[in-house]
Parts: structure tokens; sequence; C-alpha cells
């Protein structure tokens, strides 16, 4: 079960794990953890009759890990949200746990139509493709496409819709 050591605040009264298991100081008992809404197991603490919840690999980073940089989120190194052995844990930066997320494949990218901020279809983007192929002036495709210059322009750059480029 690993090595065992109180939780801060909790002193006394409850015990993470290296493995990754929360318990009752006092009986030995192991906690069974739900799944939040975002499918990570967490559990609540008892104190002066109040319920303290909080995810399990947050209570095991901040019993285990140190955290110098005062960095404010828990990552899971694999992604499974259900490993939290320390071994498997790291403090990052909201930006470091999103890139973690997209260079592993745990989020996808907003491209094409998913990025909110798209203002033409698939088939749109496509037809300019071929039409950029062909030397068409970007005004040309524009009025053709019924969108702006400045779209056909990023499109050209591959500032947008450059994953469609296996699809010419």
């Amino acid at each position: 079960m690993g090595i065992w050591k109180d939780i801060k605040g909790f002193e006394g009264m409850y015990q993470a794990s290296t493995c990754g298991h929360i318990r009752n100081s006092r009986t030995g008992h192991i906690m069974s953890p739900c799944l939040n809404r975002k499918g990570y197991p967490q559990t609540s603490l008892w104190k002066n009759k109040k319920g303290h919840s909080k995810t399990i690999h947050r209570h095991v980073a901040e019993t285990f890990i140190p955290n110098p940089e005062n960095k404010p989120q828990v990552n899971h190194i694999d992604g499974n949200k259900l490993n939290n052995n320390i071994d498997n844990l790291e403090w990052n930066t909201s930006n470091e746990n999103i890139q973690h997320a997209y260079d592993n494949g745990l989020i996808l990218k907003p491209t094409g139509t998913r990025n909110g901020r798209c203002t033409i279809k698939k088939e749109d983007a496509l037809k300019i493709k071929r039409l950029l192929l062909e030397d068409y002036k970007h005004q040309e495709i524009a009025d053709i496409i019924g969108t702006t210059k400045h779209v056909v322009s990023n499109i050209k750059k591959g500032r947008s819709w450059a994953h469609l480029e296996e699809e010419l």
C-alpha cells in the first residue's frame, strides 16, 4: 500500500498513500472514492462535523509532491484519471496541463468547425484550397465562397484549415 502520511489540515484523522489511496487514520479503513462529474475519484474528509470534498490526486500531490513553483494544477502524466500513484502525478500550470492533453491525444485541438471562430464549412475550405491551387485571386475566391479575403488568406498561409492538406 506504499507509504502513508497525514493529510495537511487533517493530521491524526486521514492519511494519503504514495499509491493513491486515502484512509481513516483512527480505523485504518481505506476510503472508497466516488467519481466527480469530470471523472476524477474524490472523497469527503470530515472535520468538526463538516465534509471537505477533494480529488484523490490533489490530496496525494499536496501530501507528497513538493511544489516550489506554486503551480496550481495536478496533472496525470499517463492521462489516466484513476491512476493516482505519486509517480504518475506532477504539478502544472493550466497551460502546461492543456498542452499535455493535446500532446497525448486526451483532447482534440479545436480545428475546423470545432474552432469557435470558424465562419465557413469544411467543404468551403476545401474549395478555397482548390481555387488557390488554380491561381484565383483572394478576392475572387472570397466572392465565390461568400466569405472575406482575410479567411482566404488565413487558409493559404496555413493559419486555418491546415489539417485538410491530405484531403486535396
